[in-house]
């Protein structure tokens, strides 16, 4: 899950808990971005 992997590593990057880089969250909410995108392009197309 994208969310739950960024989640983690903006905890890891808060506690200072491992050498998370800001280009690394970046770079994890590019890819949740990339599916919310995917998500509601598909769900718009569904017609009622």
């Amino acid at each position: 899950d994208a969310w739950r992997e960024f989640a983690l590593l903006g905890a890891r990057f808060c506690k200072k808990r491992s050498a998370v880089t800001l280009d690394q969250l970046a770079d994890a909410m590019l890819v949740c971005a990339d599916y919310e995108a995917d998500a509601f392009r598909r769900l718009r197309s569904i017609r009622l």
